[in-house]
């Protein structure tokens, strides 16, 4: 799985960046946080530069798009190509990419960051499910969204 993070800049510790079609760069991430591309938004000035920029993640084969916002055209456009969209991240580039593997259980050691919650020890594992987050159980439950399981999994939401 590609995941791409809207970057301020092109590197793991910039900040994400809010918007998605206007951001400078993507980071282009494998699903183990190991291998990343940073991607160049060469429509970010232009017109139609959500349009365009979800394109240009499409031809690259992504999967997921980690942002902060992303309008209604370019939001349209990333659900036709068949890629997921989770709004409302925010901070580093790396800690956005970790958090959203650990939540979904791709990267083991993204998990130990994870605030406690509903009865879960404090590195994030909920004792007595398995091994399974109250955020996993919540998700496999029927959470409506992705991006409203990553919202709920940040402090102080």
């Amino acid at each position: 799985m590609k995941i791409a993070i809207s970057s301020t800049e092109p590197s793991l510790d910039a900040q994400m960046d809010e918007r998605f079609g206007r951001c400078p760069c993507f980071v282009i991430s494998d699903s183990e946080g190991v291998d990343s591309d940073l991607v160049e938004n060469s429509f970010a000035h232009g017109s139609a530069a959500g349009i365009q920029a979800a394109r240009l993640l499409a031809d690259r084969d992504v999967s997921v798009v980690l942002t902060g916002r992303c309008g209604p055209n370019a939001s349209d456009t990333l659900e036709a190509a068949g890629i997921q969209v989770v709004t409302g991240c925010g901070g580093t580039v790396r800690h956005v990419l970790d958090r959203f593997l650990g939540e979904i259980g791709e990267s083991p050691d993204a998990s130990s960051e994870r605030p406690a919650a509903d009865g879960a020890s404090s590195d994030g594992v909920a004792p007595a499910t398995g091994g399974r987050t109250a955020l996993q159980r919540e998700f496999e439950e029927g959470v409506d969204s992705r991006e409203e399981w990553y919202l709920r999994s940040l402090p102080g939401i």
